[in-house]
């Protein structure tokens, strides 16, 4: 039966339902027969007990399969990817997923790669804040 939220009707017949007796109801496809005790018993001895939750909560999620991050775009780039409609961020994740993949397959047949390595920790001083827009910014200001 929907749920009385939906604003939708139900397309139950509960008065035809009300007036079945127990044993015009078809029950093959139960798990255990309702009039038995012991097989009420034994459904219930291996069932799993899920942790009660309040209403509008989700039950357990799946482990993310994406990391949510906050990047900065060439507005040619976003503009490009808005063009085609909604779910532009989607289609940037696919087309960098297709990069990536292309990437590994070919160092895997031993072709080499111009994959830019991080900055090693010793010259991480040497680049940052004191060099690009910021950096001129700020020897503008100082």
């Amino acid at each position: 039966m929907k749920s009385a939220n939906t604003g939708k009707p139900s397309r139950t017949n509960l008065a035809k339902l009300k007036k079945r007796s127990d044993s015009e109801i078809d029950v093959t496809g139960t798990p255990y027969n309702a009039n038995s005790a012991q097989e009420v018993n034994r459904f219930w001895e291996n069932a799993t007990v899920m942790p009660a939750r309040l209403r509008g909560q989700r039950g357990l999620q799946r482990t993310p399969t994406k990391q949510m991050v906050s990047m900065r775009l060439d507005r040619l780039v976003v503009e490009h990817f808005k063009a085609d409609g909604p779910h532009w961020q989607t289609r940037v994740n696919d087309t960098l997923l297709k990069i990536v993949e292309k990437s590994i397959a070919s160092t895997r047949r031993g072709v080499k790669v111009n994959v830019q390595r991080p900055i090693p920790a010793s010259q991480r001083s040497k680049v940052g804040a004191k060099t690009g827009a910021l950096g001129r910014r700020l020897r503008a200001k100082g």
